[in-house]
């Protein structure tokens, strides 16, 4: 499951990256992007919980933390310009 929410996630993201969609539209994608990361590190989160396979999850959620540090900062970059 967390691989599904994962690779969503990196569907999403690419799409934040197309710059012939509109500025709202990747935004849009940058936020689905954001909660399926989310999603992802909550389940590997939850797999180090109950101690499952604690050395891979780890590994895991280390990568899902990163993606979410990185779609957190595109969004954070694509809405710079919507705050003033």
């Amino acid at each position: 499951e967390a691989y599904c929410h994962e690779s969503f996630g990196h569907f999403h993201l690419t799409l934040a990256g197309r710059q012939r969609l509109s500025r709202q539209q990747r935004i849009s994608a940058a936020r689905e992007a954001l909660a399926e990361y989310q999603h992802s590190l909550q389940i590997w989160n939850d797999w180090l919980a109950r101690g499952i396979a604690v050395t891979y999850a780890n590994l895991r959620r280390n990568e899902a933390a990163r993606a979410v540090a990185e779609c957190e900062a595109r969004l954070n970059r694509l809405t710079s310009g919507l705050r003033r």
